[in-house]
């Protein structure tokens, strides 16, 4: 015999325990496909939201309202005006200015990389205008590496800027023959970040990844930016051709460049990785670059570039259709719903069973050899047979 409180509990347990470890319970899989079905609810939900916003459709207004007038009457004025410009190099030491011969720009109509995903937009076409000036001619003016980077090394971390200036003064001539005078202000020629080198071996990852010169000097990467080029907008004020001023997009300040996440300032510098190698802090590095490729733009106030290029912080990125993206969200909440029925339905089969588990069943246990009749209950610690047992509730009765 034995005894039957042991044997349930034991039994009851023993359930319990191969419920929860089954593989036919939810499990890691189970998990894991939830998870992954409200990932692909969520992100139909959130192309749906995107669908009902107006950025497309704010970018698409841009364009268009000002496409008209641009074709009509700001690009013809553009195209029948003449622009000449005078550089200007104001060295600090020793104190002096160098005016270059004025340069006449050149018209460029080629379409450029705004025209190609308008195309590719499927939106009315755009003929770009443009008068630019490639770059300095030879031996205009003296920018050699002294004059762009008069650097002489030990600088610590943070931003230098060389103390030689280039200015620009613009002749320009308006359709009606009217002309007028633009002067922009000084430009720093070249700029020096003294940034922290990347470790280990800072000599390789500071040329490799940071493009610039392991300083062994201060033991920073010293990263070398150049002007590259200068972008201003111009308008007609009284048939005479003047900077048209932008107010920044987000925070104070403005001015009349090309880039609406620059403040619309006009200069913009690029990387100049100098040569490889390692230098002393009082050394400089060597450049390979043509330190005269300095090229001038100007455009019409009108050009709807600027006005896209404002819409969507200089991404160009008209976005996606409204359509396009409620077909999407539709698509991937079908898929998420259909992944999540499985997991579903076995968490809840699994609070089923463990429920039924909570209310401790009663199961027949203890049953010896001698047939339905001998169930083995404990009655004044003494094991007795159900025949027996019920026998002498019997007689207690009577």
């Amino acid at each position: 015999m034995r005894n039957v409180r042991s044997a349930a509990a034991s039994r009851l347990g023993k359930n319990k325990r191969n419920n929860y470890m089954s593989s036919e319970t939810t499990g890691t899989p189970q998990v894991c496909m939830l998870v992954v079905s409200c990932l692909l609810i969520s992100y139909g939900i959130f192309d749906l939201f995107q669908s009902t916003s107006t950025t497309r459709a704010q970018v698409e207004r841009a364009y268009l309202s000002h496409l008209s007038n641009w074709t009509e009457v700001a690009r013809p004025q553009l195209q029948a005006s003449s622009f000449l410009v005078t550089w200007n190099l104001q060295t600090a030491s020793p104190a002096s200015s160098t005016p270059s011969q004025p340069i006449s720009l050149l018209q460029h109509p080629e379409p450029d990389r705004f025209a190609e995903i308008v195309r590719a937009e499927h939106m009315p076409t755009y003929e770009n205008l443009v008068h630019v000036s490639s770059a300095l001619p030879p031996g205009s003016l003296p920018l050699d590496q002294a004059t762009v980077f008069p650097y002489e090394g030990g600088h610590q971390s943070g931003l230098h800027l060389s103390p030689n200036t280039l200015s620009l003064s613009i002749q320009a001539t308006s359709p009606s023959g009217a002309q007028s005078t633009l002067t922009l202000p000084s430009f720093s020629l070249g700029k020096l970040k003294a940034m922290h080198a990347r470790t280990p071996n800072p000599g390789r990852k500071c040329p490799d990844l940071q493009k610039g010169v392991f300083n062994k000097g201060t033991g920073r990467c010293d990263v070398y930016l150049r002007l590259s080029l200068l972008c201003v907008q111009v308008h007609l004020v009284d048939d005479k051709w003047e900077l048209n001023y932008m107010e920044a997009v987000e925070g104070d300040g403005g001015g009349y460049g090309c880039s609406s996440t620059d403040a619309w300032s006009p200069e913009v510098y690029t990387l100049a990785p100098p040569s490889p190698g390692i230098v002393a802090a009082s050394e400089t590095p060597t450049f390979p670059q043509d330190l005269n490729a300095i090229s001038l733009h100007i455009r019409h106030a009108g050009d709807p570039y600027l006005y896209v290029e404002a819409a969507t912080q200089d991404t160009l990125n008209f976005g996606a259709p409204a359509s396009d993206l409620r077909a999407v969200g539709l698509v991937f909440i079908a898929i998420g719903i259909l992944l999540c029925i499985n997991p579903v339905l076995s968490l809840k089969e699994k609070l089923a069973e463990n429920d039924r588990f909570d209310r401790g069943v009663y199961e027949p246990v203890g049953v010896d050899a001698g047939g339905a009749g001998s169930l083995v209950v404990e009655e004044g610690g003494m094991e007795l047979t159900s025949m027996s047992a019920h026998h002498r509730r019997g007689q207690r009765l009577d």
